[in-house]
């Protein structure tokens, strides 16, 4: 599931409207439009959630278009964004032959660091 943000929707389109927009895409799982407490109106930004692909079909075919005259913003939800990311970072943990790839290199650092002044004491010994 993603959510796509919609942002520059003109307030006198319907939620309807929106719905079918998107619709064409496949099955919406939920639409939220929230209103302004002050002025009573719907904002002119709305929340779709929809299956992975037919989100990013939406997506690509829908930002920049235009819709009752304005041309329309559609990207990824922070949230989507933040999941993706996270998937991205989880397949390449997955790919690294060694997870603890780093951790070691610092175990290796601090067994071959030798502070100089230790070595030439030692060196002074012999």
């Amino acid at each position: 599931m993603k959510t796509l943000f919609v942002k520059n929707l003109n307030f006198i389109i319907s939620d309807e409207e929106i719905n079918i927009l998107f619709s064409v895409f496949g099955e919406i799982h939920s639409f939220k439009r929230p209103i302004d407490r002050r002025t009573k109106l719907k904002q002119g930004f709305c929340f779709v959630e929809m299956e992975d692909n037919a989100a990013m079909l939406a997506m690509k075919a829908l930002d920049g278009s235009e819709l009752g005259g304005r041309v329309l913003t559609v990207e990824l939800s922070k949230k989507s964004q933040e999941v993706v990311k996270e998937a991205v970072e989880q397949k390449e943990n997955k790919t690294d032959s060694n997870p603890n790839k780093e951790k070691q290199a610092k175990q290796r650092q601090k067994k071959n660091y030798k502070p100089k002044s230790k070595t030439n004491t030692e060196d002074k010994a012999k």
